[in-house]
């Protein structure tokens, strides 16, 4: 046998135990929640701080600018730019679904991972 036939002969062997290993990998994973962690803040907002341990959350400055060419009110505007998840209201058994609510009602593009995008409906439960 020619030098490169082994080559070739042992590379195949190696991808073959590389995908075997990837496979049971994959599947001894089993069911995981997905995401494995919910963010505080949605998509394009960023944490500003904590209140009483609460987070508060702001929009970036291009998600600013596309909810106000939005037809939301000046109190909805304000609510969807500066969201304050500090209240006890957000908290709780309750609480994917309260966000879900929020985060539709401010006709938001980009999802929230893990509340309103990649899971079924929090509120529908």
């Amino acid at each position: 046998m020619k030098f490169q036939n082994i080559v070739i002969i042992i590379l195949l062997i190696l991808l073959i135990i590389t995908l075997v290993s990837f496979y049971f990998i994959a599947t001894s994973a089993g069911n995981m929640p997905y995401p494995p962690t919910i963010p505080v803040c949605p998509d394009y907002y960023y944490q500003t701080g904590t209140v009483n341990g609460k987070v508060v959350c702001k929009a970036l400055p291009g998600m600013e600018k596309t909810l106000q060419n939005t037809r939301l009110s000046p109190t909805q505007l304000k609510s969807c730019v500066n969201p304050s998840f500090t209240s006890d209201y957000y908290s709780g058994t309750n609480a994917n679904c309260l966000k879900y609510t929020w985060y539709t009602n401010c006709n938001s593009i980009p999802a929230w991972e893990g509340v309103t995008y990649g899971v079924s409906n929090p509120c529908s439960t």
